[in-house]
């Protein structure tokens, strides 16, 4: 079995993968579960390879979301039992809408995966996504690795759509961490008068026992340093968000040798630092520090912006360094269809704070 021991191996090879499973794809969340490792993609690309001049073919199709399973260390597969997306669309979804899921953050309990994704409502072409709540999705792990959902599960933001400047509209999907007998989740919401901070991150918790149980989870309030049973109780200033643990939008989130690390990129897919947030426990404080530089750039002649870093610590490099990643797209449709390898993540060996 061939190990993938290298940020370069890792990049090369997400860039190989090129077929009807998986052909590019944004976010590259990794969960480590039942003895395997799965690859969390939002909005994916399937194609039959590339044409001679490296743009995807004809009859290449963007799918709403994927997981891939590492394996035999080196190769990625569709995780999914009988094939198809990770995450099935709502019902309600219609080529208008376009309403669909992201899988954005997964963890273990009891022998099952969990995944939290996002549900996401175009706009008018050209002006984004509405965020509108998440729902967790939990999986049964088959001897051979193979996926197969079990249940869809309410969660605090379930029917809640994201409103600018609204902390009781938090997107419960950004990460989530099985500690101390608890299930610590991180969630986004916009800001509101604030032009230097575009999101903040907030802090809940529930017991591993009672994880679907939307009732039981507690939320942080940074300001009093409390635990509060409803989000409406949280402080409501729309600029500042004083509840908030971290002044960004956090996409990743690990516990290692005992501190809490985070990762956040200020300004999505504008800005250039990838910074590390840690502390000692989940709630802070925080202290931040720069990690390593990803901005917006040409490549091959191709415009691209990066976005949502990862940590990847379970897996082994060479250098004894993490492994880290962050997804790449083109700053327009066109651009990533020109090239078949912009859309798929870039990897990178940090040594955290």
């Amino acid at each position: 079995m061939t190990h993938v021991a290298s940020a370069d191996g890792f990049t090369a090879m997400f860039a190989a993968k090129q077929d009807q499973d998986w052909s590019g794809g944004d976010q590259a969340t990794s969960v480590s579960a039942g003895g395997h490792v799965y690859w969390l993609f939002g909005d994916s690309m399937l194609s039959a390879g590339e044409t001679a001049a490296g743009a995807y073919p004809a009859g290449t199709v963007m799918v709403s979301n994927r997981i891939l399973r590492q394996h035999g260390g080196d190769q990625l597969v569709n995780a999914v039992a009988g094939g198809g997306v990770g995450v099935p669309d709502p019902a309600t979804h219609t080529p208008q809408n376009q309403e669909r899921y992201w899988p954005q953050a997964g963890f273990t309990l009891g022998g099952k995966l969990y995944v939290l994704a996002q549900r996401v409502l175009a706009k008018p072409v050209g002006d984004g996504f509405t965020w509108a709540g998440v729902e967790m999705f939990r999986y049964g792990i088959g001897a051979d690795g193979q996926l197969t959902l079990e249940a869809v599960v309410a969660t605090p933001s379930t029917g809640v759509t994201g409103r600018r400047g609204v902390p009781a509209s938090v997107q419960w999907a950004g990460e989530a961490v099985v500690d101390g007998g608890f299930v610590y989740v991180f969630g986004h919401v916009e800001a509101d008068g604030n032009p230097y901070v575009v999101h903040y991150t907030y802090l809940a918790r529930v017991p591993t026992g009672q994880v679907e149980v939307p009732s039981a989870w507690r939320f942080w309030a940074a300001s009093t340093g409390q635990w509060v049973t409803q989000v409406s109780q949280w402080n409501t200033d729309p600029a500042n968000q004083r509840d908030a643990i971290v002044s960004s939008q956090v996409s990743s989130a690990k516990v290692l040798g005992g501190r809490w690390v985070l990762l956040h990129k200020p300004w999505n897919g504008f800005g250039s630092t990838v910074y590390a947030e840690t502390a000692t426990a989940p709630t802070g404080p925080y202290t931040r520090t720069a990690l390593f530089e990803s901005p917006a750039g040409t490549w091959r002649g191709r415009e691209y912006v990066t976005y949502c870093p990862q940590l990847h610590p379970e897996q082994q490099l060479a250098s004894g360094k993490t492994l880290g990643s962050v997804a790449w797209n083109g700053k327009a449709l066109a651009d990533t269809m020109a090239d078949a390898d912009l859309y798929k993540p870039r990897f990178v060996e940090v040594v955290l704070p």
